[in-house]
């Protein structure tokens, strides 16, 4: 897979692109204003460095959530730097007092993030001002230069906040629905070619993340002012252009494997791919909007014929309307661009079998028919590949909330009842404490980079597991950091350029790719290091040895001080995300039971939704963040829940679209706006008891089985029982692809769709037989049914989400 489709799927919108590329200025602006000081005043030339790496924090600190949050709290960072540069060199005199201080600050830069984002940036730039005034020792002018240098480099981030980053909605929107576009063009592209299973997840996932920033845009942003079409409406344009576009390319990944792949789907295909690709207004793209609102009229007044390849082309026919709505969307500006001429070639809804007589029998059976799909991990949410439940990470069992007899600690009695906060900044202390003393043995002139190393692995975690993981990303990027940089600097030599290029490359990865994952801020600070080294004259083996060892102290107490000292697990962590994401499941499906009783209850689907989603992506967090602590053990059940976990997710999405789509008396979806009301095939309205609602209270009765079975630990009799009727379920039923089936996250044959079938819309009983089959997988392996008898799946798709990124 090409390495920019990589990128384009982490970064929807290219707003961590602009973010990097705008801090990268703040911090060149920064290295030559910190220079042009160094020069004038005749101070120490390694105060540049002090200029790189506090505009670079300055930058990369600042997490609140709106720009005139930021902008505020970056101006708040002077005097939080400068009052620590001032103590620190007040102190300087005075060893025990340097030491103290060094060790105090650490904690309560922990111990403040408490408070907020904006308390969590002051804190650290405060340990990071101290920190370089013990580095450098600056006396009488020097200080002064010092002070300055610090405020050249907070003040060109508060420029860059206030003129690069400012927000630009309209902008926004338009690269954020350019990038569903080309991510939709890429997904059925390959479908067709049969991509291998991880490449088809990243392809989802590249979709699925776009279509989560598209929600974050529209909760912050007016809809109606700016688009001049109501919230309801483009959140079901929005899910209209993902559900369909998935569904296509499921039918033609399926009749690729079956050998049905013809021109019929060929050309079909061709036409999407104008929408997508064509500029509007041109003929291949009007050309292509008229096919495919034609073929999908036709379905409407019953007059397609059943012909193979016809539910093929009429999945892609709604995919290229829903495109077609979006892309006048876009290209109108301000209110009223959403009615009018474009609606003439706006999607129409997605027909799906049994919702009334649009879609031929013959065709609805295959479009509907249960298909070997690889199903994606989201990119802004990443499934690692956790290989088990981590005794290290405090997981404990197959189940995230089993009782584990917990060993001593060298903490106080009733030091439980303290803020996680107060915990970590007592461990940071004393990890601090011993680093210095460690640290100091091996180098008196480098002991301050075993602390600093020892301070990092505390922010921005909670528990033992997650400060395992956090040291051991640490020690890997420092160690590929040295050998990046020493590869680096071989290449450029000693001239200045070269060296300056190099080392605002490296801000720029700290920047671009730290967000990802913590090991690439240490493989670019390091390698930003090695590149000032060279440039102050000060770069040698035996100082890169130090940078290895102190670092791997600093890593090593930390960790200690984490097991040791006020240990915390991670399961009650993991626990209450995963009673939050069926929190949220349990919404859903009541939301769903009010859309089948009552039209009224369709107005709370999308938020019910978009809360499933949030919880997914934060259980994801939470399992990446302990993944190296999960990895030391041997199973795989927890990674299969969670991987199973994200099926249910993403059915969910169908289902909730499946219902918006055929929902008379609300906001009618885009498609549906010029068409005659009667047009619109009504959800039937279901009394209780009905086979439906006996379908759906089976889904529930599944969710709470899996949920059971995750939070009970091991040995839970409901998670067994589920699991043992699942696998009997999926077995029975699964055809010559059902290993290949499973291993790609697909639908596999389930009894209770003939439920579910009887009285409710083809997309929504397969939606909902998806839901029950995954959540009885996810019972069977929190339970441990099949901690012995695992499904068979092919060496190159074991684990999911193998494509997406790490944390």
């Amino acid at each position: 897979m090409r390495l920019s489709r990589v990128v384009a799927a982490l970064d929807p919108g290219h707003a961590r692109l602009v973010r990097a590329v705008a801090l990268t200025c703040g911090v060149l602006a920064s290295v030559l204003a910190g220079w042009a000081t160094v020069h004038l005043l005749g101070a120490n030339s390694g105060m540049i460095a002090a200029s790189v790496f506090l505009s670079l924090q300055a930058g990369n600190l600042v997490k609140d959530r709106t720009p005139a949050q930021r902008l505020l709290t970056t101006a708040l960072l002077l005097p939080a730097v400068l009052a620590a540069i001032l103590l620190a060199a007040a102190a300087s005199s005075l060893r025990p007092f340097v030491m103290v201080g060094f060790i105090v600050l650490s904690g309560a830069a922990i111990w403040v993030r408490r408070y907020g984002a904006r308390a969590a940036a002051l804190g650290a730039i405060a340990f990071i001002g101290y920190f370089f005034t013990l580095f450098m020792r600056p006396e009488g002018a020097a200080l002064g230069a010092l002070c300055l240098i610090a405020t050249w480099a907070v003040g060109s981030q508060v420029l860059v906040r206030a003129v690069l980053l400012a927000r630009r909605p309209g902008r926004e929107l338009r690269v954020l629905l350019d990038e569903l576009r080309l991510a939709s063009a890429a997904v059925t592209r390959d479908a067709a070619r049969s991509p291998r299973p991880a490449e088809m997840r990243a392809l989802l996932a590249r979709a699925d993340t776009v279509g989560r920033a598209l929600t974050q845009w529209q909760d912050t942003h007016s809809v109606p002012g700016i688009l001049g079409c109501s919230d309801a409406e483009f959140e079901r344009g929005v899910l209209d252009a993902r559900v369909t576009t998935e569904s296509a390319a499921f039918e033609l990944m399926r009749l690729h494997r079956t050998g049905q792949l013809a021109a019929a789907e060929h050309r079909a295909l061709a036409q999407l791919n104008a929408v997508l690709t064509e500029p509007p207004g041109s003929p291949r793209f009007t050309s292509a909007a008229g096919w495919a609102r034609g073929l999908v009229d036709a379905a409407d007044r019953g007059d397609l014929t059943p012909a193979p390849g016809a539910a093929a082309a009429l999945l892609i026919a709604h995919a290229a309307c829903a495109h077609v709505w979006l892309r006048a969307l876009a290209a109108r500006p301000g209110p009223g661009r959403a009615s009018g001429p474009a609606r003439e070639t706006a999607a129409p809804a997605m027909p799906s079998a049994g919702s009334g007589p649009s879609v031929p029998p013959a065709a609805a059976a295959a479009a509907h028919a249960p298909v070997a799909v690889p199903v994606a991990a989201p990119a802004s949410a990443p499934h690692p590949a956790v290989t088990g439940p981590a005794g290290a990470g405090g997981v404990a069992g197959r189940g995230w909330g089993g009782n584990r007899k917990r060993r001593g600690s060298l903490g106080v009695r009733g030091w439980r009842a303290w803020s996680a906060q107060s915990r970590l900044a007592v461990q940071a202390m004393i990890a601090a404490t011993l680093a210095s003393v460690v640290g100091e043995a091996l180098s008196a002139s480098r002991w301050y980079w075993a602390v600093m190393t020892a301070f990092v692995i505390f922010i921005g975690v909670g528990t033992r597991g997650s400060i395992l993981t956090r040291a051991v990303r640490r020690v890997t990027g420092t160690f590929g950091g040295i050998a990046l940089g020493v590869l680096a600097v071989a290449v450029g030599g000693d001239s200045p350029a070269a060296l300056s290029i190099i080392a605002l490359i490296a801000v720029f990865g700290v920047l671009y790719f730290g967000p990802l994952n913590y090991v690439y801020v240490a493989l670019w600070l390091t390698t930003m290091l090695v590149a000032i080294y060279r440039m102050l004259g000060t770069l040698s083996p035996e100082l890169l040895e130090l940078r290895a060892g102190e670092t791997l102290i600093g890593a090593v107490v930390g960790v200690l001080c984490a097991y040791l000292v006020l240990s915390a697990s991670s399961r009650p962590q993991l626990t209450a995300r995963v009673n939050a994401y069926f929190d949220a499941l349990d919404a859903l499906l009541r939301a769903v039971s009010e859309a089948l009783s009552a039209p009224s209850g369709r107005r709370l689907l999308g938020s019910a939704l978009k809360a499933l989603e949030d919880r997914q992506a934060e259980l994801d967090d939470a399992v990446a963040g302990v993944s190296t602590a999960l990895a030391l053990e041997r199973t795989r059940g927890e990674a299969d829940a969670v991987h199973l976990m994200f099926v249910v997710t993403r059915a969910a999405a169908r289902l909730v679209q499946s219902l918006l789509v055929a929902a008379p008396g609300t906001a009618p979806a885009p498609a549906a706006r010029e068409r005659e009301p009667a047009e619109v095939p009504p959800v039937t309205t279901l009394p209780a008891g009905t086979p439906a609602v006996e379908g759906l209270s089976a889904v529930a009765a599944a969710a709470a089985a899996a949920r059971h079975a995750l939070t009970a630990g091991p040995g839970t009799d409901a998670g067994a029982q589920a699991g043992t009727d699942a696998g009997a379920e999926t077995d029975a039923g699964a055809g010559p692809d059902a290993s290949a089936t499973r291993a790609c996250g697909a639908v596999e044959p389930f009894p209770a769709e003939r439920v579910f079938s009887a009285a409710v819309p083809g997309g929504t009983a397969q939606a909902l037989a998806t839901i029950d089959w995954a959540l009885r997988r996810v019972a069977a392996l929190g339970g441990g049914a099949t901690s012995s008898r695992r499904p068979s799946r092919p060496a190159s798709t074991r684990g999911p989400g193998r494509a997406s990124r790490g944390r």
